[in-house]
């Protein structure tokens, strides 16, 4: 068995006191099956893994943008981490190994990630990641495009109608041309 990016030999590597991966010699990227996972997550404890590495004691790889072939042949889909992160995890959808490219397993545990790995590969986590972005990028636009302060100020005034009992009366009043108007 070879590495799926650059074809190194495997090492075995300890990620955690009940979680050991294949380590590639060469880009030291590690891969473990999802079992191997799940009994990391049903052995240890979350206080006891959650000591985070020195942020500065790490070094991560680029993220494979290409495909990559599992041990088993099949092509590994690529599962986004955060939505703010272009970092990806990969994952065979036959064998259910796992591929991280050297630093993400430290990435994951810096950003509190390490024992939700599983959850990384469902559509729901998928989707909330997705609907993050799409916030985040909503609320750039209206930054840039109102003003900081212009913003702030509208989203205070929102909440306000929104949490009022009389909302709908205070929409139509803003949405009128003429809310004083009789005709």
């Amino acid at each position: 068995m070879s590495c799926p990016v650059c074809n190194g030999e495997f090492k075995i590597k300890r990620l955690s006191r009940y979680l050991s991966g294949q380590c590639c010699t060469s880009c030291n990227g590690v891969s473990f099956t999802l079992a191997d996972y799940l009994y990391f997550l049903t052995r240890s404890e979350p206080i006891e893994d959650s000591i985070e590495p020195d942020k500065d004691e790490f070094t991560m790889h680029e993220d494979t943008k290409n495909a990559l072939v599992c041990s088993c042949g099949q092509l590994m889909n690529k599962y986004r981490i955060t939505h703010e992160s272009n970092r990806r995890v990969d994952c065979c959808p036959s064998c259910h190994t796992i591929w991280l490219d050297m630093g993400e397993w430290e990435y994951l545990k810096v950003n509190h990630l390490h024992r939700c790995v599983n959850k990384i590969f469902t559509d729901s986590y998928q989707r909330k990641l997705r609907l993050e972005g799409a916030k985040a990028t909503l609320n750039k636009n209206y930054e840039e495009q109102l003003g900081i302060a212009d913003y702030n100020k509208l989203k205070e005034i929102s909440e306000w109608i929104n949490n009022n009992p009389n909302k709908s009366l205070l929409k139509a009043f803003i949405n009128a041309k003429d809310p004083y108007s009789v005709q």
